[in-house]
């Protein structure tokens, strides 16, 4: 289960009471210090815009792509939340005659992307209109729960894609290796309605692989520590 605000809260207690200093953390992506990405960021803009809903749980998430892809896209938006029906920042995103939106969701009778051709993805937006592309950002319960409880979702099209290959993440676990983290998801996404020889947008993926080998890295070094710490503990009982 993922650590709550509470949680967080009671471990500042515990190190304070401890007298343990508190890490260095970035508050751009709330990471400590030695694990921070944001220098590995190059931002990018792009033709159609993201609006990745956050659940406040995975919010507090330590590996949390959903807030890294926003901090990689230019005119992006993170808003937190589990039911967006009243959500003034959605609302009036979903008001603005210049977007046209779709919901970035594998429901049925969503619309596979990957089966479709250029000119075909294309079409599926009105001339003259920006994508709009909503992206529920949580696990595959509470995604489906804020689609079931958002009103102001519910009528919108729906596309999803194919996955080619497995997920990249290896720090997570995933419920199926076919199964995108946020991050993957989105620049996929891109990858289907852009196209951009350049590939600026794989600075997505750039970003999220240092993440995971920074992580991969700190676990190797740590397991021989917590097993020489296991073993003293065993000898003292």
């Amino acid at each position: 289960m993922a650590p709550t605000l509470r949680d967080y809260q009671r471990l500042k207690q515990q190190r304070l009471a401890a007298q343990i200093p508190p890490r260095d953390l970035c508050y751009r992506c709330w990471r400590p210090g030695g694990f921070c990405y944001c220098a590995k960021i190059r931002p990018i803009g792009l033709d159609l815009r993201f609006a990745i809903l956050i659940h406040p749980l995975e919010e507090k998430r330590p590996i949390a792509t959903g807030r890294m892809a926003h901090l990689c896209l230019k005119d992006s938006f993170l808003i937190e939340g589990d039911d967006y029906s009243d959500s003034a920042e959605v609302n009036a995103l979903l008001a603005d005659p210049k977007n046209d939106p779709a919901v970035l969701f594998p429901c049925e009778g969503s619309t596979d992307l990957s089966a479709l051709e250029p000119e075909e993805r294309r079409a599926l937006f009105r001339p003259g209109k920006r994508p709009l592309i909503f992206v529920i950002d949580g696990t595959w319960h509470s995604a489906r729960r804020t689609m079931f409880r958002s009103r102001n979702l519910k009528n919108l099209p729906c596309i999803r894609f194919t996955p080619a290959e497995p997920s990249r993440i290896r720090v997570r676990h995933q419920p199926d290796r076919h199964c995108y983290t946020t991050l993957e998801a989105i620049h996929q996404t891109i990858d289907l309605l852009t196209e951009m020889p350049s590939r600026p947008h794989d600075n997505l993926l750039e970003v999220m692989e240092d993440m995971v080998g920074r992580q991969l890295v700190f676990c190797a070094e740590r397991k021989p520590r917590d097993e020489g710490l296991r073993i003293r503990r065993s000898l003292l009982r």
